[in-house]
């Protein structure tokens, strides 16, 4: 199977969100950005996508990419400095963890089929099923936000070939 391109990884959470009834917005994020306000244009709950971090493991005879994804689900409580901030925030959280694991179920659900929209499925088999990580996040972003974070790992085969078109000494 050839590596699994960043842009594959990223346009699959953009469809997830985009499908999901409850996800009113989403984008790639970058980690400098919680400093700052949330984008402006944002709808709560949001799905803010992680950029794919690789690692390899094996050894000569077989290796493979362990792509850490991740995605954070957020919102904003409605009165944040109101009498009832927690009873929101705890709403919120909530909200948000249900979220989180609706988009985990899915994801399984795609990793267990072979073929999707009649053509091979590039997920089928590769995610790690008890890699799946959840953890609270909040207060974020000058806004005030909370959710939670789902991380897991999505496992490939790494060629064992190498393309010798991408190398001018090998053609």
């Amino acid at each position: 199977m050839p590596n699994i391109s960043f842009e594959v990884l990223i346009n699959y959470f953009e469809d997830l969100a985009d499908k999901h009834v409850d996800i009113k917005s989403h984008y790639r994020w970058n980690i400098s950005e919680i400093a700052e306000a949330m984008r402006s244009g944002v709808e709560y709950p949001v799905m803010a996508i992680d950029s794919p971090e690789v690692s390899t493991s094996g050894d000569r005879s077989s290796r493979f990419h362990y792509n850490s994804m991740a995605f954070t689900i957020l919102a904003k409580p409605e009165n944040i400095r109101g009498a009832d901030k927690y009873a929101e925030q705890n709403e919120v959280l909530n909200e948000c963890l249900q979220i989180g694991y609706d988009v985990e179920n899915r994801i399984v659900a795609d990793s267990a089929q072979r073929e999707r929209n009649g053509e091979k499925n590039w997920l089928y088999n590769l995610l790690d099923l008890s890699s799946f990580n959840f953890q609270k996040v909040g207060p974020i972003y000058t806004d005030g936000l909370y959710g939670y974070r789902c991380e897991f790992l999505i496992k490939n085969a790494v060629p064992k070939v190498v393309d010798a078109s991408k190398w001018n000494d090998l053609n």
